[in-house]
């Protein structure tokens, strides 16, 4: 989990000791310890060690801290994202 003052960030997905050619999909969530955690975007096809970048997610900011308190769901276990916001 990471959190966000909203705006956009870029997302890289690395899956070590995969083929550069590897995809995967992710879905992006935004935790709320209040009540269910709001669905945001798809990421429909990712390719190991590229980027995408996610714009206009600043209505996800909510709480008094005011940032969004973002993470990822994916198919794998063993692979992970790097995240700049």
């Amino acid at each position: 989990m990471f959190e966000s003052g909203g705006g956009a960030f870029r997302v890289t997905w690395h899956y070590p000791g995969g083929d550069p050619n590897d995809v995967t999909s992710l879905s992006l969530w935004e935790y709320d310890p209040d009540n269910a955690d709001d669905f945001v975007d798809n990421i429909r096809q990712i390719r190991n060690g590229t980027s995408v970048i996610f714009t206009d997610i600043s209505y996800t900011v909510d709480g008094t801290n005011r940032k969004a308190e973002l993470y990822f769901r994916g198919p794998c276990t063993d692979n992970f994202v790097h995240v700049d916001d």
